[in-house]
C-alpha cells in the first residue's frame, strides 16, 4: 500500500502544471475603431506604425524571451542534429528547356537556397549560372524566382532583402554571366513573362513609395508594364492597370505561341 501510494504520488508531481512564465508586458493604448457605427477598441494598433519608438524594444524583448526559453529545452539539440542529417542530401530541381538549354537548381544538401545551372541538353557539362548563397555573408539576400528567356540566351532572376515582399528583377546574359545594367525595382507580386523575341519582359510593378516606408505603406496602385532589357525602366512601357481598383492585383502572361498576352486581376488576399 505505502509504494501505491508513493508511486501516484510520484506520478501526479511529474504531471504537476510547469511554472508559469514571465511574459514580457505589451503596451497598451486606447486606441478605438469605428466600423458601421459600432466602436471597436484597437489597444495594439500602434503596433502597425513600423516608426513607433517602442516597436523596436518590444520585438527585441520578445525575441530575448523566446530565444531563452528554447535554450534550455533539453531535447532541442538532439532535434536539431537529426533534423539536419535527414536534410541532408543532395536535391535538384526539375530542368526548364529553353532552346537547346536545360536551367535547373542543385542543393548540396545543407545549402540554404538552391544554386541555379545550366547545360546543353541532358548530356551537356553543368556550369553554375547563380548562387544566391554567395551574395550576402549574413544569407539575408534571397532569390525570389527565376525565368530563362525562351531561347535561353537570357535569365530573369528576383531578388529580395531581409524577407521582404519587395523584389528586384535583374537579367543576366547566359553565354558570359554578366549581369545587365538595368535592373527593375519594387516589384511585388508578380510573374515575369518573356516575349518570344527574347528582347524583354511583361511584370506587375507598384508606385515608388515614399522614403522610408517602403515597408509601412499600404500597397495600391499595382500595374503591369513591359520591361526592354537594353533601356532603363524609367522607359519601361505602362500596359495595363486598374485605376477603379486600386487594391487589386494585376497580371499578364505571353500566349504558348507568342502572338497574345493574356491579361488577369483579382483581389489581393
Amino acid at each position: 500500500m505505502f509504494a501505491a501510494a508513493t508511486l501516484l504520488a510520484s506520478a501526479a508531481s511529474s504531471l504537476a502544471a510547469p511554472p508559469q512564465l514571465a511574459y514580457r508586458p505589451t503596451p497598451r493604448d486606447t486606441t478605438v475603431d469605428t466600423y458601421f457605427g459600432t466602436r471597436v477598441p484597437a489597444p495594439y494598433q500602434w503596433m502597425e506604425n513600423l516608426q513607433d519608438p517602442r516597436l523596436a524594444p518590444w520585438i527585441a524583448a520578445q525575441n530575448d524571451f523566446t530565444d531563452g526559453y528554447l535554450s534550455k529545452l533539453p531535447l532541442r539539440a538532439a532535434f536539431y542534429a537529426n533534423l539536419r542529417k535527414l536534410s541532408n542530401y543532395p536535391k535538384e530541381s526539375t530542368p526548364v528547356q529553353r532552346g537547346p538549354w536545360l536551367f535547373y537548381t542543385r542543393n548540396t544538401g545543407l545549402q540554404n537556397q538552391g544554386v541555379v545551372f545550366v547545360r546543353r541538353g541532358p548530356t551537356g557539362e553543368p556550369r553554375m549560372l547563380l548562387d544566391p548563397n554567395a551574395l550576402s555573408h549574413h544569407g539575408g539576400i534571397a532569390l525570389a524566382a527565376w525565368v530563362p528567356s525562351p531561347s535561353g540566351r537570357y535569365l530573369a532572376y528576383a531578388l529580395s532583402v531581409g524577407g521582404s515582399d519587395w523584389e528586384t528583377v535583374h537579367v543576366m546574359d547566359v553565354a558570359t554571366g554578366a549581369v545587365l545594367p538595368h535592373a527593375v525595382h519594387w516589384v511585388k507580386f508578380s510573374g515575369l513573362s518573356w516575349t518570344h523575341d527574347n528582347r524583354g519582359f511583361f511584370y506587375s510593378r507598384y508606385p515608388r513609395p515614399p522614403e522610408g516606408k517602403a515597408i509601412a505603406i499600404r500597397l495600391a496602385d499595382q500595374a503591369l508594364y513591359y520591361h526592354g532589357i537594353t533601356q532603363p525602366q524609367a522607359q519601361d512601357r505602362l500596359i495595363y492597370r486598374r485605376p477603379d481598383l486600386p487594391q487589386w492585383i494585376v497580371d499578364g502572361q505571353i500566349s504558348p505561341n507568342g502572338r497574345y498576352l493574356l491579361f488577369k486581376s483579382f483581389s489581393s488576399p
